[in-house]
């Protein structure tokens, strides 16, 4: 286990890596050094002068920062072996064989380049075989990388199980260069040559140098996109057609969205998935196969995407952007690729898994210390004995719209304490860790508690009014959200205005020590369930630009003048229209500053977003079920659960569920740290609800017409599949529609102008 470095450290040291490929390998000469051998052997002096021999040693950086370095590689286009490095470091630094020892001190001190070949380890079915036999190695390999500059082979034998060192200046070792796609030659390698060190190792610590090395290159392929992603961006900026600039157009903007947040996806399951290795956590590679798995497809879909803005500017070989497209695809492919991955994640979820009876989830938790997982049992434990078997099924016999809402365990858990735990300690919170709110949302969701009638107010209304609340506001609503008590319905949307939120025509006026509101608001869910109102209304009708005439309000809806009209959503829960005529409300009632309401909806909307956690936890815990089923239907040569294209389905969708949690984990620190995350925030309601979508539709492929059944059918294999399957379009359109989101994350995230008519 390798602690890593601190934040600080981190920082200084990716600073120094990135300054030094900056100055010593330049961006116009990088393909052609890519295969010259005294360039890269010069290039791994300027990276040994910063440490990085030392990488995988136990005195060396973790692989968070070796993951953060190979980013940096693959941004400057420069195919050191330093992925060899580490994994040499790794798998001697224990070894009491003298040569082995001596070998790994010439590598520490730049005198050895070591080249890793993997051969049965590979992942490629073409990758080779190799085989000790009386200290010497027998057979051949493909596809080994950083040939050129290396002075010695390092391989990985599966027979009998071990690694051994061969000089690469033997007559009895014939290297052939194989050029294809890559910037870099890859080599084929033919051995009948005898050992200069061997070192017997189990064939799971081989096994786990072949995985990093797959993340590394992973990571690496992160670099070139977010180089290739940057340089579509920039042109993007500058690039005029019709008469504006090409980042002005919508469609060009919404590109460059989801490309952010392919890179956002793939550079945080990375970043799990080493920290989890390095404090020792034994899923850490259930993480990494989900980073390799959705890196694949995401980031060779980026780099077209890229391609695709730049137009045929990108398209020439003097370009840059080409070497970023060969080497990302040549990276991505290598080792089995994202198939291997997506079949890694089935193999292990497809188990037996014995914790699963124990109410455990099927895919592992992101606790990541101890306090967290002490935090998850007391909450687990704490729901055995206050929301039963017995209270579910009561639950379950209730109106589907009504199961959302229950305003006595909302009480219950208001007194239990399992409130405000994302607010300061200031106003009676509990400024609870991310992990802990996290394991909380969790367990809340696998034990299918009803929270309705009081999360949206303690996650949305109360961060509104700790934010921008009277002290008057603070002591009537705060301790109440605390105890579990005040619903509320957010009333933003009109017959002319849903995204556009700046539109709306519901109008308030100021009379004496009154407001009077007039208006129309519709698309309410659960608005006849809920005692109050989070009311966006406009206070200056002349205002320019229009959401500067805004104001929000607190609003009571027993208030005379108000009428409420339900209505059902396709999924079952109402939806309701509410009027408002001539609803005179006290001055008290106004949330801010009048005409000061777009801050707080747009941190209101922001708040609602992160709140998506909610929505991954839910489903995860439908994943939950698809994989429970899968597993009681045996494994049979006709089982589902045999079937490679439903395992190939069910691995694709455990990766992009751990992109939903790493996201959610995102928004959620961010908050915590005092930061409001806005295109964040929409770039995680964009793809979970997208996700929720996919989840929905693939339920159905993979439960075929048993997945139209219902829970009034006794036979549904997962009754509530029809059901989440109508509810995934709510995931895309409430809360604002992921078109509009695109629009948050390309003006706000990546600052591309507006279009000017």
């Amino acid at each position: 286990m390798a602690m890593g470095l601190s934040e600080e450290e981190r920082g200084l040291l990716i600073d120094s890596v990135s300054r030094t490929l900056e100055r010593s390998w330049p961006v116009e000469e990088a393909v052609a050094r890519s295969r010259d051998g005294a360039a890269l052997r010069a290039q791994m002096g300027e990276l040994a002068d910063l440490g990085l021999m030392e990488l995988g040693s136990a005195d060396g950086p973790g692989l968070r920062e070796a993951t953060m370095i190979f980013e940096e590689l693959g941004r400057a286009s420069c195919p050191v072996p330093l992925a060899s490095v580490y994994i040499v470091n790794s798998l001697l630094r224990e070894t009491d064989d003298e040569a082995a020892r001596s070998f790994q001190s010439a590598v520490g001190a730049g005198e050895a380049i070591p080249a890793l070949v993997l051969a049965a380890f590979d992942g490629d079915r073409n990758a080779g075989r190799l085989s000790i036999v009386d200290g010497r190695v027998e057979g051949s390999a493909a596809f080994v990388e950083g040939v050129p500059p290396a002075t010695d082979l390092v391989l990985l034998s599966s027979d009998p199980s071990g690694v051994a060192v061969v000089p690469l200046d033997r007559t009895d070792v014939r290297v052939t260069p194989t050029p294809g796609l890559g910037i870099a030659e890859l080599h084929a390698v033919e051995l009948s040559a005898p050992v200069s060190a061997w070192v017997p190792l189990a064939e799971a610590q081989l096994a786990k140098a072949a995985l990093v090395m797959r993340l590394f290159s992973a990571a690496r392929a992160l670099g070139a996109a977010q180089r290739g992603f940057d340089l579509a961006l920039e042109h993007a900026k500058q690039r005029q057609q019709f008469g504006h600039v090409i980042g002005e157009f919508q469609a060009i903007q919404h590109k460059l969205a989801d490309c952010l947040g392919r890179l956002d996806g793939t550079r945080l399951t990375i970043a799990g998935a080493a920290d989890a290795s390095d404090r020792g956590d034994p899923n850490w590679r259930y993480f990494a196969e989900a980073a390799i798995a959705y890196a694949g497809p995401s980031l060779r879909q980026l780099i077209l995407e890229a391609h695709h803005v730049m137009g045929a500017i990108g398209y020439a070989e003097e370009h840059e952007l080409p070497r970023h497209f060969r080497s990302i695809h040549a990276d991505l492919v290598r080792f089995g690729g994202a198939a291997r991955a997506r079949r890694a994640l089935a193999d292990h979820l497809l188990a037996p898994n014995p914790a699963r009876e124990r109410g455990a989830s099927n895919l592992p938790s992101h606790d990541t210390d101890a306090s967290v997982t002490a935090f998850r049992e007391r909450i687990h434990a704490w729901l055995a004995d206050n929301w039963t078997d017995a209270d579910r099924a009561a639950n379950r016999g209730r109106p589907f719209k009504d199961r959302a809402f229950h305003p006595d365990m909302s009480r219950k858990m208001g007194a239990a304490g399992w409130t405000g735990l994302d607010w300061p300690k200031e106003v009676g919170g509990q400024a609870r860790s991310a992990g802990e709110q996290l394991a909380f949302i969790e367990e809340i969701e696998f034990a299918q508690v009803p929270t309705d009638a009081h999360m949206g107010a303690e996650t949305i209304i109360g961060p509104a009014i700790i934010r921008h609340g009277s002290e008057e506001q603070k002591r009537e609503f705060l301790p109440a959200f605390l105890r579990g008590e005040r619903s509320f319905a957010l009333h933003y949307s009109e017959p002319g205005a849903g995204s556009d939120l700046a539109s709306l025509r519901t109008t308030a006026r100021r009379d004496g020590d009154e407001w009077v509101i007039s208006g129309q608001k519709i698309w309410t869910t659960g608005g006849d369930k809920s005692e109050y109102a989070f009311l966006a209304a406009r206070t200056d009708p002349q205002a320019q630009p229009k959401h500067a005439g805004i104001s929000m309000f607190l609003v009571p809806l027993d208030t005379p003048g108000i009428t409420i009209r339900p209505g059902m959503f396709m999924y079952g829960r109402t939806f309701c229209e509410t009027f408002y005529d001539e609803v005179r409300l006290p001055a008290g009632a106004l949330l801010g500053a009048e005409n000061g309401g777009w801050k707080v909806i747009t941190d209101a909307l922001a708040a609602e977003r992160v709140m998506i956690g909610t929505t991954v936890a839910h489903l995860q815990h439908l994943f939950d079920r698809i994989i429970d089923h899968l597993r009681s239907c045996g494994a049979s040569p006709h089982s589902p659960r045999t079937d490679p294209v439903i395992r190939d389905l069910v691995g694709l969708l455990a990766s992009e569920i751990e992109v939903a949690r790493q996201f959610t984990l995102r928004n959620v620190n961010l908050v915590q740290a005092g930061r409001v995350p806005i295109h964040e925030a929409a770039m995680s309601k964009v793809f979970v609800g997208e996700l929720q979508e996919r989840l929905g539709e693939a339920t159905m492929d993979i439960l075929g017409s048993a997945g139209l059944l219902s829970e009034e059918a006794p036979s549904a294999p997962i009754p509530e599949a029809e059901q989440v399957l109508r509810h995934s379009l709510m995931g895309v359109l409430g809360g604002g529609t992921s078109e509009m989101q695109r629009n948050t994350i390309a003006l706000r995230g990546l600052k591309l102008p507006r279009y000017s008519s």
